[in-house]
């Protein structure tokens, strides 16, 4: 078998082009051979780059570029096509007709103008069911990626393109997170055709047990972005910080709120690293050494590959209530899951885990129990081959 991961991006930016390249090498240690190949629409035409090629080709039109990637399909013997985050849902519906195909929701693209169903000006999670009153909030909420009147109609058109076909396009929808499949079910995608599956993740790591050394390491690792909840880590974590705690606060990401929590006075000082955007031998090092670990994103983050890391790696989590991440984090058993925003009880409990190291270890062990038995590659990755061969058995017999 042979799988053509299709993708926005070649470069690694956030947890989904992660996800794709995890996909990319882990496909091989189970017999399936993989090509990735990223595809882009442009103000004029598309743009087409192959992983490991030679750079992106220009396309001025959908029939060039649907014709590349259909010849280099029969040229590489392609199986299946496994689509990830795309802007051109046109030419995946015509390559729909020649190749099976499924597809990973990564966020609500498929129903959701910015695909994170947050409203960014009453700082709320969106409830609506996606349509015309997504227009609307995207004035008055700020919730879309574009809000230029032209650049708006055509990402709402892409969207409901997406929507309505769906069920054409892909023989499954694969959602890491339940609250994703909730989420599609709620606006019409029917459950049958959404496999829930989470990211798979393996890393050789070093037993769990707490480094000797005085200080306790706290880690945020992810965008530098508003919904990520970034821009509230001086605020939560500064009183603590200035207590004889000898916490240190591990910044791990870039973004654009890189610049600004640099600046901060609440994240200034000796306490605070900064260490940007580290390859996955980086994060392992930072891992190794942690004690806790914080998402304190303010939208439904979908399903974060830093808790699945912290959790392989032993380390109890501490999130707010929302998206996938209360299906990942048991409060009190592997971390504590805090009500949206509350910043008061989210301190209180990092600062009961520095205290308390007995605690922090049960967590951690408890997480990588969690680990081993949800999330570890050699658990997850026959799901995804068992969809790959459903999907082609169904396009082969009703292409007969």
């Amino acid at each position: 078998m042979k799988v053509l991961l299709l993708h926005q991006y070649i470069e690694i930016g956030g947890g989904a082009d992660a996800h794709v390249h995890y996909m990319l090498e882990a496909l091989p240690r189970y017999g399936v051979a993989s090509r990735l190949m990223a595809i882009r629409s442009l103000a004029k035409g598309f743009e087409i780059e192959l992983f490991g090629g030679a750079g992106a080709v220009h396309f001025s039109d959908e029939t060039s570029a649907f014709d590349f990637i259909r010849e280099l399909c029969e040229k590489e013997g392609i199986d299946i096509i496994h689509v990830h985050t795309i802007t051109t849902p046109e030419i995946t519906k015509q390559l729909s007709e020649h190749y099976p195909m499924v597809r990973t929701l990564h966020n609500a693209a498929i129903t959701c103008l910015s695909g994170e169903k947050y409203h960014f000006s009453s700082g709320k999670v969106c409830d609506c069911s996606f349509g015309l009153v997504c227009l609307k909030n995207a004035y008055t909420e700020k919730c879309a990626s574009v809000r230029k009147p032209g650049k708006l109609i055509g990402l709402f058109k892409r969207v409901s393109f997406e929507k309505a076909n769906a069920a054409k396009m892909y023989s499954h929808l694969i959602a890491p997170s339940s609250f994703i499949r909730q989420n599609c079910i709620g606006e019409g995608i029917a459950g049958e055709m959404i496999e829930q599956i989470p990211y798979p993740y393996k890393k050789q790591v070093r037993p769990s047990a707490l480094p000797q050394r005085p200080t306790v390491n706290i880690v945020y690792s992810g965008r530098l972005t508003k919904v990520k909840g970034v821009h509230l880590l001086g605020e939560l974590m500064q009183p603590l910080m200035s207590a004889d705690l000898n916490i240190v606060l591990h910044i791990l990401g870039d973004g654009p709120l890189k610049d600004s929590l640099m600046k901060s006075q609440a994240l200034s000082g000796p306490n605070v690293v900064f260490h940007g955007w580290l390859d996955q031998s980086g994060v392992q090092e930072i891992y190794e050494d942690a004690d806790i670990v914080l998402i304190p994103s303010i939208y439904p983050d979908n399903f974060p590959i830093v808790c699945i890391e912290a959790l392989c790696f032993g380390k109890p989590v501490i999130v707010f209530k929302v998206g996938g991440l209360p299906e990942m984090i048991s409060d009190g058993i592997n971390g504590f899951v805090i009500a949206p925003g509350d910043l008061k009880a989210m301190r209180e409990r990092v600062l009961q885990l520095v205290v308390d190291k007995d605690k922090r270890r049960a967590m951690g062990a408890e997480g990588r129990r969690i680990y081993e038995e949800k999330f570890r590659e050699e658990v997850v990755m026959p799901r995804y081959l068992a969809v790959y061969r459903e999907s082609i058995e169904k396009f082969t017999l009703k292409h007969k």
